[in-house]
């Protein structure tokens, strides 16, 4: 069995610490309380949570790097350039 890639889980702590720290602006730009932007975060981490497990899931059974490739491509897709 191989052993998990540790450098993996520093996006995910970052993630939830990037929305602490913009949750003020986020509070000032779009007339929110605390309580709401604090529900948001919430339910923002929790959906990241719950897709990190499938995607893992996903790679294990599929291929880490396939997944990734997809991931990739499917990111791609959805960019659009402005003329």
């Amino acid at each position: 069995m191989r052993r998990a890639n540790r450098g993996c889980a520093m996006p995910v702590a970052l993630d939830g610490t990037v929305l602490i720290v913009a949750q003020p602006s986020l509070r000032r730009d779009l007339g929110a309380s605390v309580a709401r932007t604090q529900w948001a975060n919430t339910g923002y981490l929790l959906a990241v949570a719950a897709l990190l497990v499938i995607a893992g899931r996903l790679g294990d059974r599929y291929g880490h790097r396939r997944r990734l490739l997809y991931g990739l491509c499917g990111l791609c897709g959805f960019v659009r350039r402005e003329p």
